[in-house]
Order: structure tokens, then sequence, then C-alpha cells
């Protein structure tokens, strides 16, 4: 028998839960990370929002000001939210030096300038139930209209 598929929900840490009725309880929540943020140095955060309407999915991923100023990556699965956090300056720092290792492995490899495109914090849906936001994404020549 194989095991369900992973969804949202799957492996989450045990922790506490934060009932959220309005986007602006979500706002101060994600407020309230980031102050989290400041006193420790290491570490993700995520929210899990259930019960997510249309208009607040569209505001997520498409207005960079919804959680009020507070920088974050979403993705959803039906009415289901996932959250996460960016912990600021460090969060850029550890990408950007990723970014700079793939680069250099792609390099190694023989592939030219023209072969490296990097979309950063763009949102890929499949159809209209399901959408995740990456940070970066290497794209190869076939996934993007023109060479750099």
């Amino acid at each position: 028998m194989s095991s369900p598929a992973p969804s949202l929900m799957s492996d989450l840490p045990e922790g506490y839960v934060v009932s959220l009725s309005q986007l602006s309880s979500l706002q101060l929540e994600a407020d309230r990370i980031i102050k989290w943020f400041e006193e420790h140095t290491d570490g993700n955060q995520w929210i899990v929002v259930l019960g997510l309407s249309t208009t607040t999915i569209e505001t997520l991923t498409n207005d960079r000001g919804g959680l009020d100023g507070v920088p974050y990556r979403f993705q959803w699965e039906g009415t289901t939210g996932l959250v996460k956090i960016i912990a600021g300056v460090r969060h850029g720092i550890v990408t950007g030096q990723f970014t700079a290792v793939v680069h250099d492995q792609l390099r190694t490899m023989g592939l030219s300038r023209r072969d490296l495109a990097w979309s950063g914090s763009t949102t890929y849906r499949f159809g209209t139930h399901k959408g995740i936001e990456a940070d970066n994404a290497y794209l190869p020549p076939s996934r993007y209209a023109r060479p750099i």
C-alpha cells in the first residue's frame, strides 16, 4: 500500500495553534514572528492558515504588502495556505550564496551564461486550486522565452 500524497499539513512539527479570522489578525501574527526573529538568529517560522477565501489567497499571492510590510513566501492548496515568514537580511544572504554555488556548479558543467536563467519570488500556479511561491528558481532554456 502506498503512502498518501504529501500535503501542506504533512509532517508539521508539534506546536500551538492560533485562530485567525481576518487578514489583519494574520498581519499581527506575522509581525509577532518578525519580532521573534530579532532575538533568535536561526530557524524558520511558518503559519498554516485554514479556510482561506479566494480574495485572501489573491491578496497574499499578488500583494507584497499583504502582511503589512512583513516579508513572506506563500503557497496554498484549496483553502489551506502556508505562509513562510522571511527572517530579514540573513535570508537574502543565504539565498544569494546558494544561488552563487549553483551558478558555479552549472559553469563547471560547461553551461554558458545564456543557459542560466533565475526567477526570483515567482508564484507558480497549478490550475486554480494550488500555487507555490519560490524564493529563486533555476529555469532551463526550454522554460523561458528568450536568452539573457
